[in-house]
């Protein structure tokens, strides 16, 4: 059971932070490709942080999927347990929304950003036993 004040930064199950928040930052850094890729097609988004904020949401809602099984049982134990709603509905947006802000300002960092996200991601899909197993081991040493 969750509880009803969350730690700041730990395991996603229990707190408001985890190791996979910077992630989120990162990955905003994406949504400026998109952009680009709609304006070269004479789609203008009138609202690109609503647009960020949507396309965070829908990886939210996939993930919670995972997390409870609908892609298999390895995809939900790498997931390694169910998010704590403020992390997912909030922190996890917001990371996501100021990664964005920040590539809209410093465009050069985008590309930086993308290797070190999907590297990141590399390195726990292929060589960690689960998602939450790094931020388990730091959890330990400190």
């Amino acid at each position: 059971m969750t509880p009803f004040w969350p730690e700041i930064f730990g395991h996603k199950t229990v707190a408001l932070f985890d190791l996979w928040t910077i992630t989120h930052f990162l990955s905003g850094f994406g949504v400026i490709k998109a952009i680009e890729i709609f304006e070269k097609r004479g789609r203008v988004i009138a609202h690109p942080f609503l647009f960020c904020l949507l396309i965070s949401a829908l990886w939210e809602i996939a993930e919670i999927y995972m997390e409870l099984g609908a892609a298999g049982a390895w995809v939900k134990h790498w997931f390694d347990g169910v998010e704590y709603w403020a992390n997912r509905l909030i922190t996890d947006q917001l990371a996501f929304v100021a990664g964005f802000w920040v590539a809209q300002r410093h465009g050069g960092f985008a590309l930086p950003a993308k290797i070190i996200a999907t590297i990141w991601f590399l390195v726990h899909l292929i060589f960690l036993p689960h998602s939450m197993w790094l931020q388990d081991w730091l959890s330990a040493k400190l």
